[in-house]
């Protein structure tokens, strides 16, 4: 029997703040305190054509060029998920973790970048789907948290959009 469900869906409100100052490198871990971040609706924008609702980041240009994005999910059991999937809409570039534990990178070099860091490359918005390594090593029960730093390619870049869905599925017979 194939199950799936939606843990974070597209245009979900999500606690962010802008990279203009340093951000600890804890920020990804569960433990993290965001209660200063505001929270907002994606997809976070700017520039593109096309694009409406969620956040616009009207100041990001020449300004910073990344953001911090934080988001609760709760995971009822975690023996029912055989499997995780991002699916994220972006312009330029992301890492992802789950408690602190990475799971997806686009557009990004192997290092971590810095608050001030870039994206690879400059790209049109774009659909990319992630699927994620053994869920059992970072997921637990209850309360899991996803954060995601978004990059630009550069400080002058015209446009930035960022939205994603995490899935999980099962393919287990009960």
């Amino acid at each position: 029997v194939f199950s799936a469900e939606v843990l974070v869906p597209q245009n979900a409100s999500w606690k962010y703040t802008k990279g203009s100052a340093p951000i600890a490198a804890q920020s990804k871990n569960a433990t993290f305190n965001d209660s200063g971040w505001p929270a907002s609706p994606a997809p976070f924008h700017y520039g593109e054509a096309g694009i409406t609702g969620g956040t616009v980041l009207a100041d990001m240009r020449n300004n910073y060029t990344t953001i911090y994005l934080r988001k609760d999910f709760s995971v009822a059991d975690l023996t029912a998920i055989d499997r995780l999937a991002i699916r994220a809409r972006v312009d330029d570039a992301f890492i992802a973790w789950i408690n602190g534990t990475e799971v997806a990178r686009f557009n990004v070099t192997e290092s971590e970048p810095a608050y001030n860091g870039l994206a690879e490359a400059s790209i049109e918005p774009t659909w990319v789907t992630n699927s994620l390594p053994a869920p059992s090593q970072y997921l637990a029960n209850g309360v899991n948290i996803l954060a995601v730093q978004v990059l630009n390619q550069a400080r002058t870049s015209s446009d930035l959009v960022f939205d994603l869905q995490l899935e999980s599925s099962s393919d287990r017979v009960p």
